[in-house]
């Protein structure tokens, strides 16, 4: 891969691997790096001027180049104006390593103001097709499929059998025609640790359903950051939410647990009944969430109810109203840890300084956004799901009782089992897999809960087996873009039993309780009434 020097006003070099064709500006931002200039004044590949390092590439930032193509800015290049050639030059050279050495002779200062406004200006919203009138024609008509995943009558009636049995009625691969948009859905456990793995086939950027203003567009971060950007943001914060960083917070935790099952207890002892979702498993997870943060806990049923609008309406105008509020929300909180400093995430977001560069407002807003959409739904849905089952199988209860030594086993495999997410990604290039062509732009959900129920690497997967040989599970993803917050995620499991079982130690569904389930991208039951 070729390398880029670059050097900035001072003179100080940077050497960087940037392949052939990819956007320098992108390496020059997200590395803060100074001085890297172009004819708009935002890059040598920014989304004004379309610049890219080529084996053709001239001394003159103006001269010849290849026909643009989508990038990080501008994934629709061939809509934007192409300026004429400008005077800006560069000194360059082809070292006898296959490098390229570049400097400029415009100030860094210009550069940077000029690269922000570049950047700003960008959108890079990417198409979706929805319906079965906009299924691309290399899609074979033997693969697309109506599933129902996520909202279908069948899906709502008992999610996890239904992706189960996944395996037995559909093939690997099929092109699934819905509401929410149209892709390939991916079932199989090899398949999803190929494509998570390879980011640079199946990318995350403008991977996510959530809906944003075009006129104000951003990115959320990290997850829509691909390698080699992605690790320079979550350097951030894996002091927080790395296996130690989340150690420190055992002890809160479980405080945490035991305040909200007394006040459970005193509620059954006043003739109440126990409602697991809004008395267990929704605050603990999120009060954790939000003390890591340095949110309100006054605020967190606000912040709930816009998290579940957001994930769980299945309808545009209600996501983008949800979404208003969180960003008006979020602006405002940003804005109050930058003038007062604290602890928590995102006064460390607001206040970061990587590569010796602070983030950009839509840096910050974007990061602090993705972690916040991303903690309010996912573990409260793990636990109400865990518990439902443990409800209705005293067996299994009586196993975790009689095996306290190997309580990571045991939420490991509830994790194997109950499995709450999907991952979306886009195709970066045309790839083929399993005899299948795919086509660059097309869009991809890798199925996890059903490649945890892949029967050839976890025979009888509906079964729940504490002593299952371990494999690599898919409940956070794997690869690059794996979930932050999985280590949090696994002890606040391991808490919640360990402190509910002391003084709970077996609880059934109250009877006449009909379980239902949200349609969305997070799968727990709505609600969930516990007796004992």
């Amino acid at each position: 891969m070729p390398q880029v020097t670059y050097v900035d006003h001072d003179g100080h070099e940077t050497r960087v691997d940037i392949p052939v064709g990819e956007n320098v500006m992108r390496g020059a931002l997200y590395n803060g790096i100074e001085g890297i200039v172009g004819e708009c004044g935002g890059g040598l590949s920014c989304a004004t001027c379309h610049c890219y390092i080529d084996e053709d590439w001239t001394d003159t930032v103006g001269g010849p180049r290849p026909r643009p193509k989508p990038n990080f800015w501008n994934p629709r290049p061939e809509k934007s104006a192409r300026p004429a050639a400008s005077p800006v030059r560069w000194r360059s050279r082809r070292l006898s390593t296959g490098s390229w050495s570049i400097s400029p002779k415009r100030s860094s200062e210009k550069g940077r103001a000029d690269a922000d406004r570049c950047r700003k200006s960008g959108s890079a919203q990417l198409p979706r097709h929805v319906g079965m009138d906009q299924v691309p024609d290399h899609v074979p008509p033997e693969l697309i499929r109506q599933s129902g995943l996520t909202v279908g009558p069948d899906f709502l009636a008992n999610p996890h059998d239904f992706m189960a049995a996944l395996h037995e009625k559909q093939p690997p691969i099929y092109y699934d025609v819905s509401p929410m948009g149209n892709m390939w859905h991916l079932i199989k456990h090899e398949d999803a640790l190929f494509g998570l793995r390879h980011p640079e086939i199946f990318s995350n950027e403008g991977a996510t359903p959530f809906p944003r203003d075009p006129n104000d567009y951003f990115y959320f971060i990290p997850i829509e950051i691909d390698p080699p950007h992605h690790r320079k943001y979550r350097n951030i914060v894996d002091p927080v939410f790395s296996p130690q960083g989340v150690l420190k917070l055992e002890g809160q935790i479980r405080q945490r647990a035991n305040d909200l099952i007394d006040a459970i207890e005193a509620k059954v002892a006043a003739g109440g009944t126990c409602e697991f979702t809004e008395d267990y498993g929704r605050p603990l997870p999120v009060s954790v969430f939000l003390d890591i943060m340095g949110l309100p806990q006054n605020m967190r049923d606000e912040f709930v109810d816009w998290a579940v609008k957001l994930l769980h309406s299945n309808d545009r105008a209600i996501m983008a109203d949800s979404m208003q509020k969180i960003t008006a929300y979020l602006k405002q909180a940003i804005e109050e840890k930058k003038a007062n400093p604290d602890d928590g995430v995102v006064s460390r977001i607001a206040h970061a300084t990587p590569d010796g560069q602070p983030l950009s407002d839509k840096e910050i807003f974007g990061f602090v956004c993705f972690l916040f959409i991303g903690g309010l739904d996912t573990v409260f849905a793990t636990l109400n799901n865990i518990w439902l089952y443990l409800a209705q199988n005293p067996d299994k209860l009586a196993e975790i009782h009689a095996r306290p030594q190997d309580i990571d086993k045991i939420v490991e495999e509830l994790l194997r089992r109950w499995s709450v997410t999907f991952s979306g990604r886009v195709l970066d290039k045309d790839f083929e897999m399993r005899g299948i062509q795919m086509k660059k732009g097309d869009r991809v959900t890798f199925v996890l809960p059903a490649c945890n129920f892949d029967p050839e690497v976890f025979p009888d997967p509906k079964e729940v087996d504490f002593d299952r040989p371990r494999k690599t599970i898919l409940a956070f993803t794997v690869g690059v873009h794996s979930c932050m917050g999985a280590h949090l995620a696994r002890l606040e499991v391991k808490i919640a039993l360990q402190e509910w079982l002391k003084r709970i130690p077996s609880f059934s569904v109250k009877p006449g309780t009909q379980i239902e389930y949200r349609p969305g991208g997070v799968i727990g039951p709505e609600h969930l009434p516990l007796v004992w």
